[in-house]
């Protein structure tokens, strides 16, 4: 929960009021895309090697994303709206 508020907030700071409908339809579409690919690859993965090999990978993959964030944790600041004209 505290996760979307802080997004709404970066998304709402960094684009145009006018592209906000397309902005948050974009994102949508990622996400159910990714969602829907992880799960496909993901499901094959535990039928091939098991449940246990899913949650390693899966571990690694978010510890790859964290590792990944803090290092261009810059490239992610919040440009004001005047950067984006």
């Amino acid at each position: 929960m505290a996760r979307d508020v802080a997004e709404t907030t970066i998304i709402q700071g960094s684009a145009r009021e006018q592209l906000l409908a397309k902005v948050y339809s974009a994102r949508s579409t990622l996400i159910f895309g990714a969602f829907g690919l992880s799960s496909l690859i993901m499901g094959g993965i535990t039928e091939k090697w098991g449940v246990r090999i899913t949650f390693i990978i899966a571990t690694i993959l978010f510890v790859c994303s964290f590792v990944l964030a803090i290092i261009k944790r810059r490239a992610l600041m919040i440009k004001p709206i005047e950067h984006l004209q």
